[in-house]
């Protein structure tokens, strides 16, 4: 997926990306991620993708304004294009923090490209591809490829409530299955939570990143990220990952901090 448009027609084609991953597209996420600056911008932007004959408003009991779904049309037009299915709206605060973290981490050039959950369960081949299994009970919510020297694929779990311990040692054996996961970061409501998730999610096959879901919400990628009791910015823990190679942290002295097949250093040790 490519960086921040800068035309109705671009916004719309990345709109319509969008949606075939989740399903649907708020309006707040297009005016944060994919209209230029400017209220009288984002109006008009949004405006555009309410008009056209791809993308139609959602809808529950009753038409949803602030909220955009694959049309009749296009469905008809693209049979076999049409990516994930409609989703019902009771999950659409849940999946619009993964799309917006996906999208902030494009547009700040840290992510190169980005899988949602639903289309794994719709693509069993992809699922093997990008996972290295297809079998976990466990998909996650949101994987995502950093642009990296050393190949970094990363899983993203969005906990807004906190889940049972048996139904996060599941997770953790549903992960463990996962060959190409190098690190698997959750966003928690609390810190009660993290230390739950810490304790029954621990594997030699993954780290374990959090942030608070407060945190993120009101800095974006600016929120702290925690991995092995140390803290981080997010985007600084990004940038170096995606401006450091294995080599030069060995030069440095850095110790291994992350398990995982494709990445053995990451800021547990950086300078």
């Amino acid at each position: 997926m490519t960086t921040k448009p800068f035309n109705k027609e671009q916004t719309l084609t990345m709109a319509i990306e969008v949606v075939k991953k989740f399903g649907f597209i708020s309006r707040s996420t297009v005016w944060n991620y994919l209209t230029p600056p400017g209220r009288a911008s984002k109006f008009r932007y949004w405006s555009y993708l309410c008009e056209s004959h791809e993308l139609k408003f959602a809808r529950s009991s009753r038409r949803l304004p602030n909220y955009l779904v694959l049309s009749r049309d296009y469905r008809k037009a693209f049979p076999d294009d049409c990516g994930v299915k409609n989703r019902s709206t009771m999950y659409f605060p849940h999946d619009e923090l993964l799309m917006n973290f996906a999208l902030e981490g494009v547009n700040s050039a840290f992510i190169s490209e980005f899988w949602s959950e639903h289309e794994f369960k719709m693509d069993t081949a992809l699922c093997s591809q990008i996972l290295g299994s297809s079998n976990g009970e466990k998909l996650p919510d949101v994987v995502f490829d950093l642009k990296a020297r050393d190949h970094v694929r990363v899983a993203l779990e969005i906990e807004r409530t906190r889940k049972s311990h048996s139904r996060y040692r599941r997770i953790r054996v549903s992960y463990a299955k996962l060959k190409n996961i190098h690190l698997v970061i959750f966003g928690v409501p609390d810190r009660r939570t993290e230390s739950i998730i810490a304790e029954t999610c621990e594997s030699p096959n993954f780290s374990l990143g959090f942030f608070t879901l407060r945190d993120y919400e009101s800095n974006g990628l600016k929120c702290e990220i925690r991995i092995r009791n140390k803290t981080f910015s997010m985007n600084e823990f990004f940038a170096k990952l995606c401006s450091t190679n294995k080599a030069s942290l060995r030069q440095q002295g850095d110790k291994p901090e992350i398990g995982g097949s494709g990445l053995s250093q990451v800021p547990g040790g950086l300078k």
